[in-house]
């Protein structure tokens, strides 16, 4: 009697594992397919759950292709730490993980989408990307404003709201490294523009990386670290130079060098 209770015990526990959401499962049993620059990314096409704006009706569409992920191949094939046969210098881009159900909550996330639909309750949509690259972020910047409240009383708590100043993109469109594949060995660019507006342009230079973003609400400015390939080798490591760049969200321009290109030069001489 007991072995047959345990019998029923395992079948119905692995009943209620096979209800796991279907949606779950095949995901985790897909990934984003890798994007080759000369050949047709292969895969089945795929939108993810919309992100809403906060205090907007504007939402972004994540798009993908993915395929069936092989036996004990990393979920991540744009990361080059995920790249074990990858003899080429390691970049300068930490690794980190990315939001493969679409789910993380926040107003910053580490992705891989191939594309992304920017639209509303009354629009057809527009595409991020004009053509074939990978978005690995997606930023939504802007202060927590407090809320005004004529009816509040001084012990009632403050209430504070987002406001969204400028949605930031970072995508990967050139494969400077000859590979054949968009990863995170290649330059990327930063795309900003108020969502709202229905703006977006590129705001970093070519042939660069962005490494990191900070926003100082205080200021409304976007802090960007930027390194460039100066050595000229098609790769961006620690033998390459790094500084940091200055955007306003709202501004129609792109971001600009916070220190003086001459100054850096002068520093170093002074150590020579």
């Amino acid at each position: 009697m007991k072995k047959i209770t345990c019998i029923l015990f395992v079948t119905s526990l692995a009943l209620l594992t096979g209800c796991e959401s279907s949606y779950t499962k095949s995901n985790r049993r897909h990934i984003t397919s890798e994007v080759n620059v000369d050949k047709p990314i292969e895969g089945r096409p795929t939108l993810g759950m919309p992100i809403q704006l906060p205090e907007s009706e504007v939402f972004v569409v994540p798009f993908t292709i993915d395929r069936p992920k092989r036996w004990l191949e990393d979920a991540d094939q744009f990361q080059t730490s995920s790249l074990s046969a990858s003899k080429m210098p390691q970049s300068v881009m930490p690794r980190r993980q990315f939001d493969q159900d679409y789910s993380q909550p926040g107003l910053s996330r580490w992705v891989r989408w191939h594309n992304a639909v920017i639209g509303g309750a009354n629009s057809k949509g527009k595409l991020v990307l004009d053509r074939k690259g990978i978005i690995s972020k997606l930023e939504i910047v802007g202060p927590w404003v407090e809320v005004e409240d004529p009816d509040r009383e001084k012990d009632d708590p403050i209430e504070y709201k987002f406001v969204p100043k400028a949605t930031l993109f970072l995508a990967t469109l050139e494969d400077s490294d000859g590979d054949g594949q968009l990863t995170d060995r290649d330059p990327n660019v930063l795309i900003a523009g108020d969502l709202q507006a229905g703006g977006l342009h590129p705001i970093t230079p070519p042939n660069a990386q962005v490494t990191s973003t900070f926003y100082n609400a205080e200021l409304n400015h976007v802090l960007i670290m930027v390194t460039s390939d100066t050595n000229g080798d098609g790769f961006f490591t620690v033998a390459d130079s790094a500084a940091p760049y200055i955007y306003t969200p709202g501004d129609a321009g792109v971001a600009k060098p916070l220190i003086d290109p001459l100054l850096t030069i002068k520093a170093e001489r002074l150590l020579k």
